[in-house]
């Protein structure tokens, strides 16, 4: 019985061709699989043109104005006999912080006068520590006499006795970071708290109270104003699919950013950047999306500010040559990217 071998030889495929037959018309492309190519700009050469715009960050902190309140009271109890003679007691000594609530606190604030037990104190200065001293239950005059009373505190309860206290009373104005992505307050201490409760007892002691926040529907709380003026807006001509880029030189502000794509809030389109939190609106003088006012410290990201690129390499430069170089790079990226899925389609 006689054997057959049959040799068959496959060429070395470099490349593959494609046919879209979705449609009536003819679409036929070539894709090479061994290399990409390179990157033209040589015909580059955007439109430009002055465009008034607003650089938007996407803030994750807010601010709510609050106050503060902490009563430290240092008390003694002392019983007061028949002629005036006097005794100790037990739990006679104690020193505690007093919650005095929200009403109390709002008061203490507006008028500088606060009720602990039988005592009115006045004259109490915001945004300090004050230090008085009280009677809280019966009298004491100064040649020895005194006259007991019934006096009660989370101790105990006692008749007869004189109650004599140091207080230490703490006021503070303040402005809450608030982190909206979790709908809670932070307190100086540390303290997180939900913005719905407004109130807070931190571990320290220290009462806290806050306004309700008010939320727009539209979000508008939710983006701080880095920039606010005129900008050289550099678009791609007909035919040409290269995007967008907006750029600003200033004294204080130099950016260079590419539009990405289009959102709408609230009737407002804003372009989307490279840069996550970034974003675009242009629109007229006296027509803008929010009204520019003092960032937040917890929004500050020193990272979005710089584009060390453009700021090392173009500062100087024309805007011409900065968008192709944009396009360079941009392209540089885009063909790596291709290369990397080649060297892994071809293992």
């Amino acid at each position: 019985m006689n054997s057959l071998l049959i040799l068959i030889a496959a060429p070395v495929v470099s490349g593959l061709i494609g046919y879209d037959c979705g449609g009536e018309g003819v679409n036929i492309s070539t894709l090479s699989l061994l290399d990409v190519g390179d990157c033209s700009t040589e015909d580059i050469e955007p439109q430009e043109e002055e465009a008034y715009i607003q650089l938007l960050q996407l803030s994750e902190y807010d601010k709510t104005p609050a106050i503060q309140c902490k009563v430290e009271i240092d008390r003694i109890i002392s019983y007061c006999g028949m002629h005036s003679h006097t005794s100790i007691v037990h739990s006679g000594r104690r020193e505690y912080i007093q919650e005095i609530g929200e009403h109390a606190c709002r008061r203490l604030h507006e008028t500088g006068t606060i009720t602990i037990a039988n005592a009115v104190l006045d004259l109490v200065k915001a945004n300090s520590t004050n230090y008085r001293t009280a009677t809280l239950a019966g009298s004491a005059s100064q040649d020895g006499r005194c006259s007991g009373a019934q006096y009660t505190d989370g101790c105990g309860s006692w008749e007869n006795v004189v109650v004599q206290a140091t207080l230490k009373i703490t006021l503070r104005t303040l402005d809450l970071s608030v982190k909206r992505s979790v709908g809670h307050v932070i307190i100086p201490s540390g303290t997180y708290c939900k913005i719905a409760n407004r109130f807070c007892l931190d571990a320290d002691g220290v009462e806290t109270y806050w306004q309700p926040i008010p939320v727009h529907h539209c979000h508008f709380e939710q983006y701080d104003i880095l920039y606010e003026g005129l900008a050289t807006k550099l678009s791609p001509k007909q035919n040409q699919t290269t995007p967008i880029v907006y750029t600003v030189t200033t004294q204080e502000t130099t950016f260079a950013l590419t539009k990405t794509s289009e959102i709408d809030v609230c009737g407002y389109k804003l372009a989307q950047t490279e840069h996550p939190k970034l974003l675009i609106l242009q629109t007229q003088k006296g027509r803008t999306f929010k009204i520019r006012t003092k960032i937040t410290v917890d929004n500050l990201d020193i990272f979005l500010y710089v584009n060390s690129v453009y700021v090392e390499r173009h500062i100087k430069t024309q805007l011409t040559q900065l968008y192709r170089d944009i396009m360079e790079q941009k392209c540089a990226l885009e063909k790596q990217v291709l290369q990397n899925a080649l060297t892994l389609a071809s293992q």
